[in-house]
């Protein structure tokens, strides 16, 4: 199927097998970055990527490994390697990130790109400076904490969590609000652009829409969102902020608008691990359990079909 883009679109994938994958959706893998390496001595050492992003202008990448540690990975400047004019983004990493005690589920870079954000098992939240540095540790949480988000501001930070609870922080690690209502896990939370509203997903197969600053009741939940068979892993608002995409392990991913309609059901063969919009929002990105990546039209229509080794657990579009 013909498919060319004519904005320089790079999405970069995490896989079981512990690479990045960056694509260009016309199809070409330019780079494959092979940094995984076994950080633990015992036996059973997990080398996947469970988590991904790049910063806001995408001259950094981080992955959040289930091995405890976190990767960071910095743009070179361009020197050849163009693809019909467009320049091929090519990485180097700079940083191995250790202190977490168990598996990093998620990785976010705050929108001044001065801090990143990662999310572990272990039951904290840590915040790090981009050079490598420790800046604040965030305890106290009950359970593994799975997602996080920044608020496009920087201003605040949003968890999911095993508690059942999404929870708002201020980055020093003040938690200003926990919004109730889940029945099991949260995997995901992400803030719409406009920073007014949070949408979480949960293994209770629901997702969940949530004003940030309601004073009123129901904990400042809008809408409950059903129609997902099985556990959403993963949430994403649209950049216009219209569209709320749900990836879930009833092998398919849902689009939504924010009065809780269903506006479109996409499909994989396994379980759907992860959902990422374009920066555009002409494009979606879906990654599954079948090993493949999806492309998608924003009206739902199937663009192309990347194939890999091995699962994908997570992706993220290069924003330029």
């Amino acid at each position: 199927m013909l498919f060319s883009p004519n904005m320089p679109y790079w999405l970069a994938a995490g896989t079981a097998d512990g690479t990045v994958n960056i694509y260009h959706l016309d199809g070409t893998k330019p780079a494959t970055l092979k940094g995984r390496r076994n950080r633990l001595a015992s036996a059973g050492v997990n080398r996947s990527i469970l988590g991904i992003g790049f910063s806001q202008e995408g001259q950094h990448l981080a992955t959040a490994n289930a091995d405890s540690t976190i990767e960071l990975w910095q743009r070179e400047p361009t020197r050849g390697g163009h693809r019909s004019g467009v320049p091929t983004p090519n990485y180097t990493r700079t940083q191995t990130l250790k202190g977490h005690q168990g598996e990093v589920f998620a990785v976010c870079f705050s929108p001044d790109r001065q801090r990143i954000a990662t999310a572990s098992a272990d039951e904290t939240i840590k915040i790090w400076r981009l050079e490598g540095s420790l800046i604040k540790t965030i305890k106290g949480l009950t359970g593994a904490v799975f997602g996080l988000s920044f608020m496009p501001d920087g201003k605040l930070l949003a968890s999911a969590g095993a508690d059942n609870t999404v929870k708002l922080w201020h980055p020093d690690g003040v938690c200003l609000r926990t919004f109730q209502g889940h029945e099991s896990v949260v995997y995901s939370v992400s803030f719409s652009p406009d920073g007014k509203k949070l949408v979480s997903g949960s293994r209770d197969g629901t997702i969940k829409l949530w004003l940030r600053d309601s004073a009123w009741g129901r904990n400042g939940r809008v809408l409950t969102f059903t129609g997902h068979q099985n556990a959403v892993f993963q949430v994403r608002f649209s950049p216009t902020g219209a569209v709320i995409a749900s990836a879930s392990a009833d092998r398919t991913v849902k689009l939504w608008g924010l009065d809780g309609s269903l506006i479109n059901t996409l499909h994989h063969e396994n379980l759907v691990y992860a959902v990422s919009f374009s920066p555009d929002a002409a494009f979606l990105a879906t990654a599954s359990e079948d090993k493949t990546i999806k492309i998608w039209s924003h009206q739902g229509k199937l663009l192309k079909t990347f194939s890999l080794p091995c699962p994908v657990y997570c992706l993220d579009f290069l924003r330029e």
